[in-house]
């Protein structure tokens, strides 16, 4: 009872898009890529937005809803779709 009960509040959240859905997380995001069908890069976006911070104005990445990244060392291939350019733009 108290885990189907968890379960219904979680999805209730997750519908009200409060908390992220199963297999997805949230990650600040500074840059979008385009690619190419044959995955060349065709153009890539800034997705930062700029803010007031005392006196002065600073561009911070956007929070957004990405597949689940995992925790890794080093070494290890990009996470999917999300991840820092050192291991999504290598050979």
């Amino acid at each position: 009872m108290i885990l189907q009960a968890l379960v219904k509040e979680y999805e209730n959240l997750a519908e009200n898009n409060l908390v992220p859905k199963r297999g997805w997380c949230q990650a600040k995001v500074s840059y979008a890529i385009d690619l190419n069908p044959n995955g060349k890069i065709k153009e890539i976006y800034p997705l930062k937005t700029e803010q007031t911070s005392g006196k002065k104005k600073v561009f911070l990445p956007v929070a957004k809803s990405v597949p689940e990244m995992v925790t890794r060392s080093s070494g290890v291939a990009a996470n999917f779709l999300c991840d820092n350019v050192k291991y999504m733009l290598r050979d």
